[in-house]
C-alpha cells in the first residue's frame, strides 16, 4: 500500500474529507474525532460498528461499511479512505485480501496495527512497548498511562512523539503489512496532521 502524497500548486479545496473505516466502536473513533476536532480544513466521516452490531469488527464488514459509503458519496480531489484494522485476531490471508482491495482503489488506504491500535496509543506514551505483550496486555499498559480512564485529550496533546515512535520502529514505510510492534496508524495521522497540526 503506498504513502499518500501531494501536489505542490494544485488546487486546493477549503475542506479535505477522510473517510475512516475502522472495527472499534469507542476508542478509534473517539481518538480520531479528537484528533481532527473543529478543524474546518478537514472534515471526517468515521465508520464503525455500533455497540449492537454483532461481528461488526470483522475485516470484511469495516470493508463493507467503505464500499458503501464510497457507492453513495463520490469521492472528490484530495479525499481519502482508510481502512484501520488491527492484525491480532485475524489470519493474514484475509487481512492480505483487504490490502490487495484497496490498493485498487483510487484514494484508498489501509492502516494495520501489529497487534492492535492500542499500540499506536501507547507509541503517544513510549518508544516501543515490550514485544511479547498481547493486545489484552497493551490495554492494561495504556491505563497505567492514563489512570484517570482514556483521557483522549491527553492523547492528542502528544500526537508528535506518537509520530517520531512509530516512524522509528516502521522497517518499510511502504509495505502496508506491518513488522511486529509497528502501527500504520502512523500514516494517516501523518496525513491528518499536515492540515491540524498548527491548531491541536
Amino acid at each position: 500500500m503506498r504513502k499518500r502524497r501531494y501536489k505542490r500548486g494544485g488546487e486546493f479545496r477549503d475542506q479535505r474529507l477522510f473517510i475512516i473505516a475502522c472495527e472499534g466502536a469507542r476508542r478509534e473513533p473517539e481518538y480520531f474525532a479528537a484528533l481532527v476536532g473543529r478543524n474546518p480544513r478537514v472534515r471526517i466521516e468515521l465508520l464503525h460498528p455500533s455497540g449492537e452490531q454483532p461481528g461488526g469488527s470483522d475485516p470484511q464488514r469495516v470493508l463493507q461499511r467503505a464500499v458503501s459509503f464510497a457507492r453513495d458519496n463520490k469521492l472528490r480531489p484530495g479525499d481519502q479512505m482508510w481502512l484501520v484494522l488491527d492484525i491480532d485476531r485475524w489470519h493474514p490471508k484475509h487481512l492480505r485480501d483487504i490490502v490487495r482491495q484497496g490498493s485498487q482503489r483510487p484514494q484508498w488506504f489501509v492502516a494495520l496495527s501489529q497487534p492492535c491500535f492500542e499500540l499506536w496509543l501507547c507509541f503517544h506514551y513510549e518508544p516501543t512497548p515490550p514485544t511479547d505483550l498481547s493486545c489484552q496486555e497493551l490495554k492494561t499498559r495504556l491505563s497505567k498511562f492514563l489512570p484517570q480512564g482514556y483521557d483522549v485529550t491527553d492523547v492528542v496533546r502528544r500526537t508528535e512523539t506518537a509520530l517520531e515512535h512509530a516512524r522509528r520502529v516502521d522497517s518499510d514505510p511502504s509495505n502496508a503489512y506491518p513488522d511486529q510492534r509497528c502501527s500504520k496508524v502512523y500514516l494517516l495521522v501523518e496525513e491528518l496532521w499536515r492540515f491540524v497540526a498548527n491548531i491541536v
